[in-house]
Order: C-alpha cells, then sequence, then structure tokens
C-alpha cells in the first residue's frame, strides 16, 4: 500500500517541478537554481553582468557602470547608466546584502528593492518630468550605520529576460555625534509657498509636526508640472559644522517627512537657499532635485531622509562648497509632486555629522 501511495505522488511532483535540462524560460515557479529567476510567478533568464558569457547578450536592456554615489549613516545613493530602448524596458531592482554571495544568489541577506518600494524603479523615463529625464539613480534606505553594503542593478526586459551588473561594494556612514537643530517642536521660521501649520501629537514621536493638507495647504488646482514648495525661511548658521565632516561626506541634512497620497510619488526637491548672495534680489540654491519620497496610505507613517551636504549642487552648477555651508543660509525648502496627497508632515529637521 505504500508503494503504491509513492507511485501517485511522484508523478505529482514532477509536474510541480521544471525540467532543468529544458528551457525554463515562461513557466510558472519554481525555476531551476541557476539561470533563472522567479519573476511575478514565471522563471525568467537571470543574467549575470559580472560572469560574461553568451547569455549577457540575450537582454535587450543592459546597463552599465552601477555604482554608490554617496552614503549616510543609513541611506546609500545608487546610479547607473541606462541603455537599450525605452520600449523594450521593464523594470529596475537594486539588489542588497551583506555579503558579495549573497547578492550574486540573491538569498540570505539579499533584499530586492523594486517598484513596490521605490515606485521610480518602474519606469526608463521619470513619470511627471516632461518625458526627458531617464530613471538613473534610486536610494536604499533604513540601513545601519558604518556597516558593509554589496549590492547590484538588475534591468528585466519586456521578453523577461533578466541583466544583472557586476556586484559592487560601499559601507555606510558613522552615526553622527553632533548636530544643528532647523526644527524640533517649536516654528522659529517663516513659512513661505503652501502655508504650513504647526500641530500638536502629529510627529513621529507624538510631539508636534508641520502639517500640510489638501486644499487649505496643498493646491490640488495646480498644473501638474509646478510642485507644491514648503518654505521655511529662517537663519540657518551651520558654523559648526567641522570641515572633516563636510569633506568626508559625514555632515548630512536629515528629515522626517510623511506623505499621504493614493497614487505613488516619484520624487521630491530639497534645497538650501542664501537669498541676496550676490547682491540685492539675488538668490542661490543648492539641492538635489530627484529624491524618492514614498507615498503611504496613512500620515502617520513617516520616512527619514538623509542628504550628504557635500552632494548637494546648483542645478547646471558647481557642488555646495565648505565656504557656502560656513556662510549659513536662509531658506530650506522641500518641493514635490503632492498633486493626489490629502496630507504632508514634517518633522526633527536638522544638520548632522
Amino acid at each position: 500500500m505504500r508503494h503504491a501511495v509513492s507511485f501517485l505522488i511522484a508523478p505529482a511532483l514532477l509536474a510541480c517541478l521544471v525540467d532543468p535540462q529544458s528551457s525554463a524560460a515562461g513557466k510558472p515557479c519554481p525555476c531551476p537554481d541557476t539561470g533563472y529567476a522567479c519573476v511575478e510567478g514565471v522563471c525568467v533568464e537571470s543574467v549575470d553582468g559580472g560572469t560574461g558569457g553568451a547569455g549577457q547578450t540575450a537582454c535587450l536592456v543592459p546597463a552599465a557602470d552601477f555604482r554608490p554615489t554617496w552614503s549616510t549613516p543609513e541611506t546609500i545613493r545608487w546610479d547607473w547608466t541606462n541603455l537599450g530602448a525605452q520600449e523594450d524596458f521593464f523594470q529596475y531592482e537594486v539588489v542588497l546584502g551583506e555579503t558579495e554571495e549573497d547578492v550574486r544568489a540573491e538569498a540570505g541577506s539579499a533584499e530586492i528593492v523594486g517598484r513596490t518600494r521605490n515606485p521610480e524603479l518602474g519606469f526608463y523615463i521619470a513619470p511627471r518630468e516632461g518625458g526627458a529625464v531617464p530613471v538613473v539613480s534610486t536610494i536604499t534606505d533604513e540601513l545601519e550605520p558604518n556597516r558593509a553594503y554589496f549590492a547590484k542593478l538588475v534591468v528585466t526586459d519586456v521578453k523577461g529576460c533578466r541583466f544583472s551588473t557586476d556586484v559592487v561594494q560601499t559601507t555606510t556612514k558613522l552615526a553622527p555625534i553632533g548636530q544643528v537643530v532647523l526644527f524640533d517642536e517649536q516654528l522659529e521660521a517663516e513659512t513661505w509657498g503652501a502655508p504650513l501649520a504647526l500641530v500638536p501629537g502629529c510627529g513621529f514621536d507624538g510631539g508636534a509636526c508641520l502639517q500640510c493638507l489638501a486644499g487649505a495647504c496643498l493646491d490640488a488646482d495646480a498644473d501638474p508640472a509646478t510642485w507644491d514648495a514648503l518654505r521655511l525661511v529662517q537663519s540657518i548658521d551651520l558654523g559648526a559644522v567641522p570641515q572633516s565632516a563636510f569633506a568626508g561626506g559625514q555632515a548630512f541634512l536629515e528629515i522626517r517627512i510623511a506623505l499621504a497620497a493614493p497614487t505613488p510619488n516619484f520624487y521630491t526637491e530639497v534645497i538650501f537657499g542664501d537669498h541676496d548672495h550676490d547682491g540685492p534680489g539675488t538668490i542661490r540654491w543648492w539641492g538635489t532635485r530627484r529624491l524618492p519620497v514614498r507615498a503611504q496610505t496613512s500620515p502617520a507613517v513617516y520616512q527619514k531622509i538623509q542628504l550628504p551636504l557635500s552632494g548637494l549642487t546648483e542645478e547646471g552648477g558647481p557642488p555646495l562648497s565648505f565656504a557656502d555651508v560656513q556662510a549659513g543660509f536662509d531658506e530650506l525648502q522641500i518641493a514635490g509632486d503632492f498633486l493626489d496627497a490629502t496630507e504632508v508632515r514634517l518633522d526633527t529637521i536638522a544638520v548632522r555629522w
């Protein structure tokens, strides 16, 4: 009787597994251990750009020069060069882990960061940016300070072929020991642009936050190409920032932000401004334009944004210098495509090192 049962079970097991000797592409998961990966329940070719071979040329949309651009204690920015054509593209994914082996195998400590977490990774050309801005960067966050991380970029084309770049490595910065607080519980700045309200109890730790509500603050009728700007105008003295911390990328701006919206928010702009920098009526800006800030269903879910001061630049101009930092600023602006947002909250803004 036992033998009869085993004969009935064996064919069922065989039907659930993909024959490793035949092509697994397009068949339901599970997939063979090598050469294939499970993408949305279907086996697709997995091409490792670091190993070479004939399979590397099979994918329609490869990528090049995947690299870490900067890091903070809890965030790493990654950049790459996009190749191929938009019509052949399906998605990007960043595979992040604590060992090179885990990242190559996409197992163990490896985490796959895709378009569910960072929506821009589902696009070859950035949405709502005039159709001319390719997606060539993203961030991984909620990391541990002073820890080595390994990563690779995986590009999937419309045929399901997955191209992998070489695995690269970087280390997050040390946990900060100094800071200059720009906002925490008390509002000392003027608010320009969208009017922010100081509201008790809405902060990530139960304290006060700066709140911006649809209708009263966010302009639902605005041109989608014009972002809502949350502007804090005050004297920002950063003379305490050590030159070594700035030069080493250890000094960074930290903002806690919560964005409630039914649709994804792809990018947010964070910039420092200096009015009358080159004379009355002039202004200079240093910042970053394409920072992923995730939309949530609840305004109580905060994201911690960290940006190194040395990574801020003037648009089309030079990067922020230590002399600029020492001279100080008089505005911090947080702007984004908040067209569908019901609420935006800001809390605990500081420059730390």
